[in-house]
């Protein structure tokens, strides 16, 4: 962690870095428990038959490992998670809720389990402004800017804070 528990993006001024720190990117979402089986549905169908995801051709390491906080690894949202994840694509994609340590590799076929609960060991830090809904960087993946305002409107609303991080 950084200055004022700040975790940042890979900078110029090489200041709390995210990956130096053992971070990952992740996308913060509340799911209710009786929803978690689709969102396992949708999240290992992600996943091609070698347990590769298309949009990780370039980014390697372990800032960009697969990783799902499931709040105190909850053994039943696990047991969900293993389930799902075994009848996709022959099982191509490991569910790994030992490791899930902090600072684990970037492994492929393997998707690894964090507690992420409200006391947890790895809570998820905001991004910074610029890194929040933009378009993806393959030729031709642009959103529509229905999607490319959320970010105003929740730093509109104080959702979204300036995180002091250093440019890029």
């Amino acid at each position: 962690m950084g200055a004022n528990d700040r975790v940042c993006y890979h900078n110029m001024a090489s200041k709390d870095d995210y990956g130096r720190y053992g971070h990952a990117e992740v996308v913060s979402l509340t799911i209710p428990k009786s929803s978690f089986e689709a969102f396992c549905e949708i999240y290992f169908n992600l996943f091609n038959k070698r347990g590769d995801r298309p949009d990780q051709l370039g980014d390697r390491g372990g800032e960009y490992r697969n990783l799902i906080g499931i709040p105190n690894k909850d053994p039943e949202l696990i047991k969900i998670a293993e389930a799902v994840s075994s009848g996709i694509n022959n099982g191509a994609v490991a569910v790994d809720a030992k490791s899930g340590v902090g600072s684990d590799e970037d492994k492929r076929a393997v998707t690894y389990v964090y507690d992420n609960g409200s006391k947890g060991k790895f809570p998820a830090y905001q991004a910074e402004f610029y890194h929040q809904f933009h378009d993806g960087f393959a030729p031709g993946e642009n959103y529509p800017d229905s999607y490319n305002n959320i970010k105003n409107n929740l730093q509109a609303l104080g959702i979204l804070q300036d995180t002091k991080c250093p440019p890029i």
